[in-house]
């Protein structure tokens, strides 16, 4: 989950859509992330390699400052394990066109102000009533609305503290 600060600065999310394609996550909204590889040294490793390879930024530019809970993915059988990171400056992203079709860059404060509604998805060939955050006409839902949802209850949370 990476922050980061726009020209006005204004803390902006950093959300892909995916690609249409033959599997499970296909046009879905996710955060950066993927699969470990062989070489990495650790999670935080996976998750900066992955950023850099999905959107083009450099891992030397991102501040970790914190993780969410782990959530499991049934429909892909992983377990993700999310950070929260963020970049001092504007970046500038150059996303890989294999994967990331486009790049929604919604404002924090939206985010932290979202609505949950219901939205109806295809999930494994058939259409599904499931709840959800609507981000720029996108629907945000399954693990990462759950990551979102985590991120925002504990920034409400440690604000009113």
């Amino acid at each position: 989950m990476l922050f980061y600060p726009d020209i006005n600065n204004e803390t902006r999310l950093v959300l892909m859509l995916r690609n249409k394609y033959k599997g499970v996550h296909s046009n879905q909204i996710s955060l950066p992330g993927g699969k470990v590889d062989k070489l990495d040294k650790s999670l935080k490793d996976t998750a900066l390699r992955e950023t850099h390879e999905e959107i083009g930024l450099h891992k030397d530019d991102i501040d970790i400052v914190g993780d969410l809970s782990s959530v499991y993915i049934p429909p892909s059988n992983f377990n993700v394990y999310p950070f929260i990171g963020y970049i001092n400056t504007t970046p500038i992203f150059h996303p890989d066109s294999k994967e990331v079709s486009l790049i929604l860059k919604p404002k924090l404060d939206y985010v932290l102000n979202m609505d949950i509604v219901d939205s109806l998805v295809e999930v494994n060939g058939s259409t599904q009533k499931v709840p959800s955050y609507i981000i720029d006409n996108h629907i945000l839902w399954g693990a990462t609305a759950i990551m979102v949802h985590e991120f925002v209850l504990l920034f409400k949370q440690m604000i009113n503290s």
